[in-house]
């Protein structure tokens, strides 16, 4: 099965949650031992998250969802890290779109749970643009809260992949994950090169279903110094 994943926030305007521990260093720390995990399982697995800085929000999520699509993943995970006031709320939750996506979560959530986290279940979130957007099946996966120091004293970033791993396939992590280090690139800007002949060439670099997903490519190219437009065909 291919599997996408990708660990939230993290670039540019896209930022995670602030408590007792910090929601981006936390999904860096668990995230990779679950790609490691599913791989070590016999899953083919894509990490989507975006390497390069400086995205903006909606850059971000397009970038998610695309690299997923283009994949042609049949399930994507979304890991985070939830929050909320702090010492306020407790527990594991996982959100879902779809029927199938329900049906992963319920048993994601039910493993957290076992850590000693309180199980707050799965819950419909069909306005999350990563769940919205992906062809695949998908899930967002809020594991405790990053505000509550009670759910911060009950996290280990084994244990909580390990979980994950066991919820979506039913196996727990065989022997040692080993991760493969993530490499992040520093924005590239590219001058457009102006051609002085009759003759000009364009370049399509996408076609989307949805507005959204083809705003946010005109504003990556735009960031980098290409000319950019959409036109409705």
């Amino acid at each position: 099965m291919r599997i996408s994943v990708d660990f939230g926030h993290g670039t540019g305007e896209d930022r995670g949650a602030e408590g007792y521990l910090n929601e981006e260093k936390v999904i860096r720390e668990y995230g990779p031992l679950v790609v490691a995990g599913l791989e070590k399982l016999g899953y083919t697995v894509l990490n989507c998250t975006p390497t390069m800085a400086g995205l903006t929000l909606a850059q971000s999520l397009a970038y998610r969802v695309n690299a997923s699509n283009n994949f042609k993943a049949i399930f994507h995970l979304c890991l985070h890290v939830n929050a909320f006031e702090t010492d306020e709320a407790q527990g594991c939750e996982v959100e879902y779109i779809s029927a199938t996506g329900k049906r992963y979560a319920d048993n994601i959530s039910a493993q957290i749970a076992n850590l000693g986290f309180t199980n707050r279940g799965s819950v419909s979130r069909p306005n999350l643009y990563v769940l919205k957007y992906t062809n695949a099946a998908a899930i967002l996966i809020e594991p405790f809260f990053c505000d509550t120091k009670t759910d911060c004293n009950k996290y280990s970033a084994a244990k909580l992949a390990n979980a994950i791993v066991k919820g979506f396939t039913g196996k727990d992590i065989p022997g040692t994950v080993v991760v493969k280090p993530a490499v992040v690139t520093k924005p590239v800007i590219v001058a457009p090169k102006v051609v002085t002949s009759v003759r000009t060439y364009r370049v399509v670099t996408g076609s989307f279903v949805d507005e959204t997903n083809a705003d946010a490519r005109i504003a990556e190219l735009k960031a980098k110094g290409f000319e950019s437009f959409k036109v409705l065909i």
